[in-house]
């Protein structure tokens, strides 16, 4: 196991090297001048110039891109060209946000689409199983923007039993309609993706022995075909890691939470690539590490599996 942690790292380490190159180049190819968005629209070209050079942007992208490299070794994200703060200040002050959303939308994700998914399985080709896929459709459909918006107008306005945005002191009280924004869509794949495993798992072999054997139904599913039927769960799991963390901007904006997302809009805008580079890698990291703890627990539900 801990030859294979070693080389998923390194090969983590390789896909992060690539989306930084990746965002670096494009970065420098987009047709708009950092130093300008900076200056203004009625800035002089001689003041242009020189907050260009100030920034190192008057250097060839080869220079800068290993400039930024061994900065990156260094645990330096550089500063914000539009705020002049270290990257890592804004990061760490973006971050609890972000990874509070993060774990609040998972969690109503996983509450919303496991009970789905395992109900839709057990009544297959019932009305239960096509009332849940119509359920699983319409959260997959619907985009999270319009489900903040009906959520705050029901239970923001409507019925006032949630803030209607803002960070407030940071309890998860604020928490509550963003995730459900996020995780009404998640919780649609989620719900699909159990059915289809719990389907399949159903037909196994052990499966059949234990029916003949006399094993309740309800112990079927929850004892024994459940453990096997959420390995592809847990692939989204960890794949969804990587997604919020880079910020699910428009649930973000809708709920005014000052998250990664929101500032990697404000960065878009003026183009500030320290920011930007710095919300990528951040992104970067988790999908790798998402990926690898997700790998990690897949003997734990299957103890067949084995990595060497």
């Amino acid at each position: 196991m801990t030859a294979y942690v070693l080389r998923r790292l390194l090969q983590g380490l390789g896909a992060i090297l690539g989306v930084i190159t990746v965002t670096f180049i494009l970065t420098y190819i987009v047709p708009v001048n950092p130093a300008q968005m900076i200056a203004g629209p009625s800035a002089t070209p001689e003041v242009v110039q020189r907050i260009g050079h100030q920034l190192g942007l008057d250097q060839p992208l080869p220079v800068r891109y290993v400039h930024y490299l061994w900065s990156l070794v260094h645990f330096d994200l550089g500063r914000s060209y539009a705020q002049r703060t270290l990257v890592s200040q804004l990061v760490a002050t973006h971050l609890p946000v972000t990874l509070k959303l993060m774990l609040t939308g998972i969690a109503c994700e996983l509450l919303l689409g496991i009970p789905i998914g395992i109900l839709s399985s057990v009544a297959q080709g019932g009305w239960w199983d096509r009332g849940f896929t119509l359920v699983a459709f319409v959260g997959v459909s619907t985009p999270q923007f319009v489900v903040g918006l009906i959520l705050l107008y029901l239970f923001g306005y409507l019925v006032p039993w949630f803030p209607l945005g803002g960070y407030g002191n940071g309890s998860l009280v604020h928490y509550v309609l963003p995730a459900l924004s996020v995780g009404f869509a998640g919780a649609g794949w989620y719900a699909r993706v159990l059915r289809s495993s719990l389907i399949d798992v159903l037909r196994q072999d052990y499966l059949r022995t234990a029916r003949a054997k006399g094993v309740r139904p309800r112990a079927q599913v929850l004892r024994h075909a459940l453990r096997n039927a959420m390995l592809p769960v847990i692939a989204l799991v960890g794949l969804d890691l990587g997604v919020f963390m880079g910020g699910v901007i428009v649930v973000e904006q809708v709920f005014a939470l000052p998250g990664l997302g929101q500032m990697m809009w404000q960065a878009i805008q003026v183009l500030d690539i320290p920011v930007i580079m710095g919300g990528v890698l951040m992104t970067a990291i988790f999908v790798v590490l998402g990926n690898l703890i997700a790998d990690m627990v897949y003997p734990l539900l299957d103890p067949r599996i084995q990595y060497h």
